[in-house]
């Protein structure tokens, strides 16, 4: 996809702006707490109607005013253009797209594949699993047509089995959520392990040019069970233990994944550095497979490149960014020495407390 024009105001610090973007390479230049990142939120907001920087969202309303309003226009392959709009007043957000309100927020992420690189862009593999999972389950929503329903459905019946659990409800009434739970996570951690196996050729390709000291490095999918154990064994035999606890211990609901050389967790051998190229080695495969699978360009949303990052490997990731097909929104500081691939078409804007223009 690629997000042809957006419309804001009172966004953060932007009282308002009419901008036209590039289907490849947008450039935003400007100071620190110009507004820079605001305008990257303001994208991300537009298609997950949530913030990558907090979840309080009255922060996201310009000082002084009652509310905020974003509207953009997305094309898709093989697809006419689709105006989307959100406007929020007071608590209530009101979304549409294509002329009608928007009832699931899927309906808006399947538009919007983003990637996002940024400056904590180490937290994917250095904290804790929860990060890796939201990783699969958003490359799986792009690309498996089931995933997303074997998800709410897994959801639905852990938190049934979770509320028997606290409930301290008879062994039979907890277990008789086990039939559900086993059919639906068995199907979840199949889709995972399939999907990071489909990624592991991608994310050689991208190692091999930002991380070529660990371009061997392979991707295992750790189920969160006890080895040799299936997933109704364990939720049948280790009831009691959950029951104690107060939530089911074993389970998608707490898979991870892995980077290995050999038989070693890659992690511990990276500095801050190299763990950042090896997270936009992970998202440039991402938006590769999903290119593979399902044909869709993602969008890249990159924010502070430079931190930890020397000129060289900067370089590298932006070479690989403009190489791999999808729309890209950089800021900088300062764009005046930017060397951007020549073949690139792209736009250059300049953010100034808050004031958008684009530079001709």
């Amino acid at each position: 996809m690629s997000l042809e024009s957006l419309k804001i105001s009172c966004f953060r610090n932007i009282e308002a702006a009419e901008l036209n973007f590039s289907p490849r390479l947008n450039v935003i230049s400007g100071a620190n707490a110009a507004g820079k990142t605001s305008l990257l939120e303001a994208i991300y907001f537009l298609g997950r109607a949530r913030s990558f920087r907090t979840s309080h969202l009255d922060r996201l309303v310009r000082t002084g005013a009652a509310g905020f309003e974003l509207f953009g226009r997305v094309t898709r392959e093989g697809r006419s253009s689709l105006p989307v709009g959100m406007a929020r007043q007071g608590r209530r957000l009101r979304i549409r797209m294509g002329g009608e309100d928007v009832r699931r927020l899927s309906q808006l992420a399947g538009w919007f594949p983003f990637q996002v690189i940024a400056g904590d862009l180490h937290k994917l593999l250095e904290e804790g699993p929860r990060h890796r999972r939201r990783f699969m389950d958003w490359g799986l929503f792009h690309v498996e047509p089931g995933y997303a329903e074997h998800w709410r459905r897994y959801q639905r019946c852990l938190k049934q089995r979770n509320a028997a659990l606290r409930s301290r409800r008879p062994l039979a009434q907890i277990r008789a959520w086990d039939p559900e739970l086993v059919e639906t996570g068995e199907q979840l951690n199949q889709f995972r392990s399939d999907y990071l196996k489909g990624l592991q050729a991608h994310l050689a390709r991208e190692l091999a040019v930002l991380l070529p000291e660990h371009a061997s490095a392979r991707l295992v999918y750790r189920p969160a069970l006890p080895v040799g154990r299936d997933l109704a064994s364990c939720l049948h035999e280790l009831a009691g233990r959950d029951l104690e606890t107060g939530f089911t211990r074993h389970g998608p609901h707490r898979g991870d994944f892995q980077l290995r050389s050999g038989d070693a967790d890659l992690l511990p051998q990276l500095s801050r550095g190299q763990q950042k190229l090896a997270v936009v080695a992970l998202r440039l495969a991402q938006a590769a497979l999903g290119a593979e699978i399902r044909g869709y360009r993602s969008l890249f949303l990159v924010d502070d490149l430079g931190a930890e990052l020397d000129a060289e490997n900067q370089h590298k990731v932006l070479d690989r960014l403009a190489g791999c097909g999808a729309q890209v929104f950089l800021t900088l500081i300062d764009s005046s020495g930017f060397a951007g691939r020549p073949d690139t078409e792209r736009r250059m804007f300049h953010v100034e407390h808050g004031s958008v223009r684009e530079v001709v």
